[in-house]
């Protein structure tokens, strides 16, 4: 489990928002006011020591071995939502990270994927994380971390968004904005969002898009190596009926991915 998903959200009025529980967190983390406010590792150590103290409701119970798992979750933490390198973590970053902990994308480190793509990026556009949630946040009017398909179509026809994954630009200009459907706009770019086929599109799946990754057909490829000899030689020399010897590789992004002692790709078909 990434170790930003071991930091609880506060709970106190039923009704709060996703987003407003995790700038609560925040505020109690932090160090600063306004844009200043800021989580270093010291300030991210005392949070946790006062939420395990809290969990656990007797000082007695805490000893040095809590501490020294404390200490080396707050480092962890730091190294894996630092994205700026700068020692500490602004609210965007902590934002950021406790969404992507929320994220349910199957099989695939929603963080250390998108966070390698982020890092090199932010070097070059270091407001790129805050304008990407800013685009986020201007359709998650529930602020829940989560957009709908109306949540889409109002962007569209408020002009707000531009995506497009038919355009070979990948963009609509403002003239083709004008001339498309909202509803058609917002259909297409669900279907290239939504990793997870549940008719909305979290954050991480928002996140994924924005930095370049799309959806790619995966195909499984078997191969019977003894072209059919197996099933006649087997019962004699094995006892049993084997149908085949078999060979697989995983077909993704136009290549085949096999293990042989290591993992090789090559043309699909071929390997």
């Amino acid at each position: 489990m990434d170790a930003a998903a071991k930091v609880p959200l506060r709970t106190g009025i039923a009704r709060l928002s996703t987003l407003q529980k995790i700038r609560d967190a925040f505020k109690d983390c932090s160090e600063g006011t306004g844009n200043n406010a800021h989580v270093n590792i010291q300030a991210l150590a005392r949070y946790l020591h006062r939420l395990v103290e809290a969990e656990q409701c007797h000082a007695n119970q805490f000893g040095p071995r809590d501490k020294q798992v404390i200490a080396l979750c707050a480092c962890q933490m730091m190294q894996d939502m630092d994205l700026k390198g700068r020692g500490r973590i602004g609210i965007e970053e902590w934002i950021h990270h406790m969404l992507l902990a929320q994220a349910q994308i199957p099989a695939l480190k929603v963080s250390s994927q998108i966070d390698m793509l982020l890092r090199p990026a932010l070097e070059q556009y270091p407001r790129l994380l805050e304008d990407l949630q800013k685009m986020f946040w201007a359709a998650d009017v529930a602020n829940e971390g989560c957009l709908s398909l109306r949540d889409i179509v109002d962007m569209y026809r408020r002009k707000l968004w531009l995506f497009s994954p038919t355009h070979p630009r990948g963009l609509l200009s403002e003239a083709e904005l004008c001339n498309t459907a909202p509803e058609d706009s917002a259909r297409n770019v669900l279907e290239a969002m939504d990793l997870n086929s549940t008719g909305t599109v979290s954050y991480a799946e928002f996140m994924v898009y924005c930095l370049g990754r799309r959806k790619s057909p995966v195909a499984l490829h078997y191969y019977d190596l003894s072209k059919g000899a197996a099933s006649a030689i087997s019962p004699w020399l094995l006892g049993q009926r084997l149908d085949g010897l078999w060979h697989t590789g995983v077909v993704v992004y136009g290549k085949e991915y096999y293990f042989g002692g290591d993992i090789f790709l090559d043309t699909p078909g071929t390997t």
